[in-house]
């Protein structure tokens, strides 16, 4: 199967990068991309790999791509109710952060879980939210 555009695009930022920071996000990012493809064992190395480097160190913006990627992969993986969880927390951490792009991500996200549970009321709230805050 071929690449998809997303996934050249995310590999060639991740090979440019320069800091390992700007790498993790891109990585994260990957990952999220790849959850939602099915492709567990990658993403689930890419979690393991990222939250190890970051266990000394936390960071905000990572940690919160990371729930997003798990959220996803669970999600994806069997519809399971801790996705929704993951997802919010990393919701919650990029609003927190000031993460506005990832924020809205999160948003959309959480529009499209309360669709698939027939909640009208909340994916009216996070869909308004998503389009608010996306630049």
């Amino acid at each position: 199967m071929k690449p998809s555009r997303l996934l050249q695009r995310l590999d060639a930022a991740i090979s440019a990068s320069s800091d390992h920071l700007s790498s993790s996000r891109l990585r994260s990012e990957r990952a999220c991309y790849l959850a939602r493809r099915g492709q567990s064992d990658e993403v689930k190395a890419t979690l393991t790999e990222l939250r190890q480097h970051y266990q000394s160190k936390p960071n905000a913006e990572i940690s919160a791509w990371l729930s997003l990627a798990e959220g996803l992969l669970i999600h994806f993986s069997n519809m399971g109710s801790l996705a929704r969880d993951k997802i919010h927390r990393a919701y919650a951490l990029s609003a927190a952060a000031g993460l506005v792009q990832l924020n809205a991500t999160c948003a959309a996200w959480l529009a499209h879980m309360d669709y698939l549970n027939a909640d009208t009321a909340n994916m009216t709230r996070h869909v308004y939210q998503a389009f608010t805050i996306a630049e």
